[in-house]
């Protein structure tokens, strides 16, 4: 079994991350950006063995989505755990700088626990999209690419936030490389370039980022949300008010996105890891 050890270098991209995040306006007011920034660097740089894994450190093998594993020998942790590391130092790095400002922009809007619980959301539902479109890939068109493939990141949660994020936005156009279009095509838009100009990107991982997005706008899941920011509000309210802006509005005046129609985008067993991962 080959094992993929996350390329971890001299701390450059730490330095880099840190340097940028300390200057974005008002960050120390979003606890639950900061707490899962924080909590992806923590686990990038330190290895904490995993129970019931065979390796000794958190290496890409262990880790990452790969739907053969998770059929085959039940390794049912890779849907947490493929969302929260990452394959390099600027692979965290990107993807941390993006999500800092689009934490900036929905915490704020949607209030602490609704962003966290919707970020857990798509981390969690992303992946299940990930194993359930791979398996059927293969048993309906004979196509084992995505099922016995490795992919890795939290690119696919950075999606579906976008496609939040542009259904809140009160511009009805954005850009993406200097080309003005509607905001609600921007997220697709992004989706081919990345594809294009990162040939190791997880294009599938994306879309099924995207969609959890997608549908989340629909107002499908607003119940459990509300029930979970009802629950978060008792637990963890008082704390969270010490992280509360004095120029903001109140915690209980932020908003959340309006609802819209939902979008439709439309062997024996070998070994899982042929191919270097992909990383989303």
């Amino acid at each position: 079994k080959k094992t993929m050890r996350r390329q971890r270098g001299n701390y450059f991209g730490l330095m880099m991350l840190v340097m940028q995040i300390s200057q974005i306006p008002g960050i120390k007011h979003l606890p639950v950006t900061l707490m899962l920034l924080i909590l992806q660097v923590i686990l990038h740089y330190i290895d904490i063995p995993i129970p019931g894994t065979h390796s000794k450190e958190m290496t890409v093998t262990e880790l990452c989505i790969n739907p053969a594993t998770i059929f085959y020998l039940g390794q049912f942790y890779r849907i947490i755990t493929a969302s929260f590391f990452h394959l390099d130092d600027m692979h965290l790095y990107y993807n941390m700088i993006s999500f800092a400002w689009k934490g900036k922009q929905l915490e704020h809007q949607l209030n602490s626990k609704k962003f966290l619980l919707i970020v857990l959301l798509f981390a969690i539902l992303g992946n299940i999209f990930y194993v359930v479109g791979s398996f059927l890939a293969l048993k309906l068109f004979n196509y084992g690419g995505l099922f016995y493939f490795c992919a890795i990141g939290f690119s696919g949660v950075l999606f579906g936030l976008k496609v939040v994020l542009n259904k809140v936005n009160p511009s009805p156009y954005g850009n993406v490389m200097g080309i003005q279009m509607p905001t609600q095509f921007l997220a697709w838009a992004e989706l081919l370039l990345m594809y294009i100009i990162v040939p190791g990107s997880s294009f599938f991982g994306h879309l099924c980022g995207i969609l959890c997005g997608v549908i989340y706008i629909t107002g499908i899941f607003d119940p459990a949300i509300e029930a979970g920011d009802r629950i978060l509000e008792h637990l963890f309210g008082e704390i969270l008010d010490q992280f509360q802006d004095p120029n903001g509005p109140p915690r209980a005046q932020q908003q959340q996105p309006q609802q819209q129609q939902p979008f439709q985008p439309h062997q024996p067993f070998q070994h899982p890891f042929q191919q270097m991962p992909r990383f989303y």
